[in-house]
């Protein structure tokens, strides 16, 4: 009976935790709009997972920020060791793709989208904020389709691996040069059972062995100027029309495609953007950025901007 009571209070912090991670509490200034840019979603949604007729929402207030997921059940226990006149088991089937690398050495991998799968969700699976996946994938707020591929940083792409017998997560962690906890978070493993055939995703070593909360150098500092509404459709120096609801910044001499982490001291805020276009050519400036970061970083005028590359 203790051990039925410790169950069920167990699976619900777990199910208490989880939802804290899916919800967002309303800030001063905040409109559903900002907050569905900030986590990859649309205003629909929003609406929808919290029950909202109108768009009128207040400080304080906690939405959820991604769709609930379905009970995940629990991996069945290891079958016993058949006997030895056993006929011989068929062969598995085989393992999903990998995450495949951009072939121009890009540091760019593709990922196939998964059923229930948002910017948000994927963003906390890989340990990125959502702006980095909007960036890398053309800022557009459209749902995510099951069978869609999107692009991630390679280092954040992972491997899979089918469970064989005798295995444990300890073993594959240390075959593959990870943690178990790597392992559990990719995987969104509640415990150490694992069953054969079961088919796990083995995160790269520079995903899992990360340090908490670790940020690239400061590469550089200096005054942005936000893109003129005007510049809407323009084309740009890197190939492709401007449009101010992407993550996108110009530069003087950075490669097209260079993924950078702005961050606004005087606000806190951060975001990532990718390099897209030749510029500015005003001097004592070292950026334009688009309406879409300027709003994140809580830009109103002129302001000095920390830069980091995004190896």
């Amino acid at each position: 009976m203790a051990c039925s009571v410790l169950l069920v209070a167990f699976l619900a912090v777990s199910t208490v935790l989880a939802q804290a991670a899916e919800t967002y509490t309303v800030r001063k200034g905040d409109t559903l709009f900002r907050i569905a840019t900030r986590y990859g979603v649309t205003v629909t949604d929003l609406k929808r997972w919290n029950g909202l007729k109108d768009n009128a929402i207040r400080v304080g207030q906690h939405l959820r920020v991604s769709p609930p997921e379905p009970p995940q059940e629990l991996p069945q226990e290891l079958p016993p060791e058949p006997p030895p006149e056993s006929p011989q088991e068929s062969p598995p089937e085989p393992l999903p793709e990998p995450p495949v690398v951009g072939a121009a050495g890009d540091s760019l991998a593709r990922y196939t989208v998964q059923p229930g799968d948002t910017y948000y969700s994927l963003g906390q699976r890989f340990g990125l904020p959502a702006d980095t996946l909007l960036a890398l994938n053309g800022g557009g707020m459209a749902p995510l389709e099951p069978g869609q591929q999107i692009r991630l940083p390679a280092r954040f792409a992972t491997t899979p691996y089918r469970v064989r017998r005798g295995d444990t997560l300890h073993r594959i962690a240390a075959r593959h040069g990870v943690t178990v906890a790597a392992l559990q978070r990719t995987n969104r493993l509640r415990d150490d059972r694992i069953a054969v055939g079961q088919v796990l995703q083995v995160p790269s070593t520079a995903v899992a062995q990360r340090p908490a909360g670790a940020l690239p150098e400061v590469w550089g500092r200096g005054k942005v100027v936000v893109y003129p509404p005007t510049f809407a459709g323009r084309l740009t120096a890197g190939g492709m029309l401007y449009d101010p609801a992407r993550f996108t910044v110009s530069h003087r001499d950075l490669p097209f495609g260079t993924l950078v982490l702005l961050t606004n001291p005087a606000t806190g805020r951060s975001t990532f953007a990718e390099v897209t276009d030749r510029g500015p050519l005003q001097a004592g400036y070292i950026m334009d950025v688009s309406a879409a970061v300027a709003q994140v970083l809580g830009l109103t005028g002129e302001a000095d901007v920390e830069v980091r590359l995004v190896p």
